[in-house]
């Protein structure tokens, strides 16, 4: 195998397509692969289609090579559709319209399961943080589309969490047993908890649910006694440590009129 077989091999390519230059450029510490398209025609569902022309040079970010920010670039032939307009033609190493391979999304993936912060990931891979979070949303919807039907959960945990500032939230449903999130959706209402279980199996009641990690949020505790009247809701330490205190206090409250030895004793240390 000579040099141009191995890069050819490891860049994951294709057969179509041919590494046929590698520019360096020290100051940016980036390389640039430039690929060329090697069929004279394009075979789209068994035909094999004259090439029209040729489109403006891409570039998609790929794998890092040793301390270099990797880029490919080509400028891909374009064929006549059957309604008559130029078409480009379909890549096997990257996503339409985006600007990044499919290896190189891969690799983020694998990132943020292992470090689950989307700057630092961006920041490792040499990329920006947008292209981070457009990688995840994208495989996310993926595994929603493909995934059908959920109705093998049992344990769970139902919690919230802001995303935006002026008291955004959204809430998440997530399989206490499989450690992974079944679904989220805006909202902490009761209507936002039925329709993290209506958009997972279409039912509007869930008798296979037995226990339920959730706070002290009314809506929620609402919403699980109705969708699983027999499930065990199960409530965090802390929520249950605070609602004592405030009862604590209420009582102290109420009593100090008779008991002024009460008087500045909300902190004290038994």
């Amino acid at each position: 195998m000579d040099m141009t077989e191995f890069i050819n091999e490891i860049l994951g390519v294709g057969i179509d397509f041919k590494a046929e230059k590698i520019e360096f450029n020290d100051s940016k510490k980036e390389i640039y692969i430039r690929l060329k398209y090697l069929p004279t025609f394009y075979k789209k569902e068994g035909v094999d289609l004259h090439l029209y022309d040729y489109a403006p040079e891409r570039k998609w970010q790929h794998l890092n090579w040793f301390e270099f920010k990797c880029f490919l670039i080509c400028s891909l032939p374009r064929y006549i559709n059957s309604d008559g307009k130029a078409t480009t033609i379909e890549i096997p190493f990257a996503p339409k319209s985006k600007s990044y391979t499919h290896k190189f999304s891969e690799s983020v993936i694998l990132y943020l399961q292992t470090i689950r912060v989307q700057n630092t990931v961006a920041k490792l891979l040499q990329t920006t943080s947008y292209i981070v979070r457009s990688i995840m949303e994208e495989s996310v919807n993926k595994a929603l589309e493909t995934r059908g039907f959920v109705t093998d959960f049992k344990n769970l945990s139902l919690d919230e969490k802001a995303y935006k500032q002026g008291h955004m939230y959204a809430s998440i449903l997530i399989d206490s047993d499989k450690e992974c999130v079944l679904n989220l959706v805006e909202g902490r209402k009761e209507k936002s908890v039925k329709a993290l279980f209506f958009e997972l199996n279409e039912q509007e009641h869930q008798p296979q649910v037995e226990v339920v990690n959730i706070d002290m949020w009314k809506p929620y505790m609402n919403a699980m006694r109705e969708l699983s009247p027999y499930a065990l809701q199960v409530h965090d330490k802390f929520h249950l440590v605070k609602k004592l205190s405030e009862a604590i206090d209420k009582t102290r409250k109420s009593e100090l009129k008779d008991n002024p030895i009460l008087v500045s004793q909300k902190y004290i240390q038994f």
